[in-house]
């Protein structure tokens, strides 16, 4: 098997690939569309981004670290984006799909969001983290 269309192709016919292709996209598709859903009823801002990058924009660089670290020590990797990579006031957690991904991590996800902060704000000093 080398690669996506090299030897691999003699043993898996190009529709299979096809069909394969297919329908781990429509499953990102689905898990992302949905988090981007779910989030946004939460009280989460999740931005246009249309790809399987869901953000969720924080504001501030350090609420943003603060909820990245919390997050990873939950063992949930969305790492924190600030300035320069993005303007300032729009630092954000960057939330990357794969096939790998299933439901059951995005409910974990969604879940320790919840514990995180409910409702996030300017401000986070209410929120108990």
């Amino acid at each position: 098997m080398r690669g996506y269309g090299g030897d691999c192709a003699v043993c898996c016919p190009k529709n299979t690939w096809r069909r394969l292709f297919h329908k781990i996209w429509t499953i990102q598709a689905l898990f992302q569309y949905n988090l981007r859903g779910r989030l946004a009823t939460e009280g989460w801002d999740t931005g246009r981004s249309e790809s399987q990058i869901v953000p969720v924009i924080l504001g501030s660089p350090e609420r943003t670290m603060e909820i990245s670290s919390k997050l990873r020590d939950r063992g949930i990797w969305a790492p924190s984006i600030r300035p320069p990579s993005v303007p300032a006031g729009e630092s954000l957690l960057r939330l990357g799909f794969t096939a790998g991904h299933t439901g059951e991590l995005v409910e974990r996800l969604l879940e320790t969001l919840k514990v995180i902060g409910r409702h996030p704000g300017p401000d986070m000093r209410d929120i108990p983290i």
